[in-house]
């Protein structure tokens, strides 16, 4: 199979990454084991384009497409309509904290290359969708046709700019309602799962049955843990999740917002230890990663159900936190990203006591 040499640079070593032409633009749909096999090619690398495609491979063995397509759709949603006089590269504008331009060919190429790999996945299946994303794909681009000199360079235009955020609003649309609110499980195998001690599907509501088998288990095995999870199976149990995932949600709102700072990350750490507040800080990534798998849940339950606002659970649950690169303590939270944290939080929250008429 033809290769493909990636070459980056990494704590000033140079490494060289050999990935297949299939990983590299995945043509046909990818398979659990081809998977495997490239995620154990690809290193922990900080480059963007090695993240992207290892975050891609953890999706198909999780059987998270939809999310991860979801989430680079709304990575290219974030870029700025602008069209300035003046091009400028993602690198230049992320340096003076503005958001990469829409208009650059890199963009409209990566947002090409997204939409190729999401019609490889076999995902989409809908005509109309169909349509918009071929119209898309062989659209002749006014950033991409030949020009002599600066000066006289065809330029993206407004009405290239509309079609591209058309085109994101179309498949956004179709792979949350298609794959995210709409939740379906198969009522025979619940009850196949049922008699025979099995699981039900996966990413689909907990059945009632499930929560009392679980929790007589807990209850004969395992104490402490039969106090942790008591009150997620008795609201599934008694029909009060809306309420269960409220609280938790409350909860974890008030953990602490602050960014203990210092020179050092040994010293840094030390700070947020030796805190009162530990280990209730935001800052974490175990708290994160908490928050985003209790906003899952609500959404895997079928508790929220509002396209927007998965959209939103998404937007968190995908987001490169600082606090995830390299080893622990080296990048730190910033502000924005615990803002972001609180404004996801106060969304769903505000969805929950809204639909379900919940103080």
């Amino acid at each position: 199979m033809l290769q493909k040499t990636f070459r980056f640079r990494c704590q000033d070593d140079c490494v060289k990454v050999r990935i297949s032409a299939f990983e590299a633009a995945p043509s046909r749909r990818a398979s659990m084991r081809e998977s495997r096999i490239a995620l154990k090619r690809i290193p922990a690398s900080l480059d963007e384009s090695l993240m992207a495609l290892r975050d891609f491979h953890k999706a198909v063995l999780d059987k998270e497409l939809p999310h991860f397509f979801l989430g680079r759709l709304v990575y290219f949603e974030r870029r700025s309509d602008e069209l300035p006089e003046r091009l400028t590269s993602s690198a230049a504008r992320a340096a003076e904290r503005k958001s990469p331009l829409k208009c650059n060919l890199t963009s409209i190429l990566g947002l090409e290359f997204t939409l190729e790999s999401l019609l490889a996945q076999k995902l989409v299946k809908d005509s109309a969708v169909l349509e918009g994303i071929n119209a898309y794909l062989n659209h002749k681009w006014n950033a991409k046709q030949h020009y002599d000199g600066d000066e006289n360079a065809p330029r993206t235009t407004p009405e290239e700019i509309s079609f591209i955020n058309g085109t994101i609003a179309l498949v956004k649309k179709h792979l949350i309602e298609k794959y995210t609110c709409n939740i379906h499980y198969n009522k025979l195998h619940y009850w196949v799962a049922a008699v025979f001690h099995q699981k039900p599907p996966k990413n689909s509501p907990t059945p009632k049955w499930q929560a009392r088998r679980a929790l007589r288990n807990l209850c004969k095995s395992d104490q402490e843990a039969y106090k942790i999870f008591n009150p997620l199976y008795e609201a599934t149990i008694n029909g009060k999740l809306p309420q269960y995932y409220l609280g938790e949600l409350k909860r974890m709102r008030d953990y602490s917002d602050d960014l203990p700072f210092h020179e050092n990350k040994y010293k840094r750490l030390a700070l947020v230890w030796d805190s009162p507040a530990y280990p209730n800080f935001k800052c974490r990534g175990n708290v994160m990663v908490g928050i985003s798998l209790t906003l899952q849940a609500a959404m895997y339950e079928g508790i929220v159900k509002d396209p927007s606002i998965i959209l939103a659970i998404n937007k968190l649950r995908y987001y490169n936190f600082n606090a995830f690169r390299g080893s622990k303590g080296e990048y730190w939270t910033t502000p924005d990203e615990i803002k972001l944290i609180n404004d996801t939080l106060d969304t769903v929250m505000d969805y929950l006591k809204r639909e379900y008429r919940l103080q």
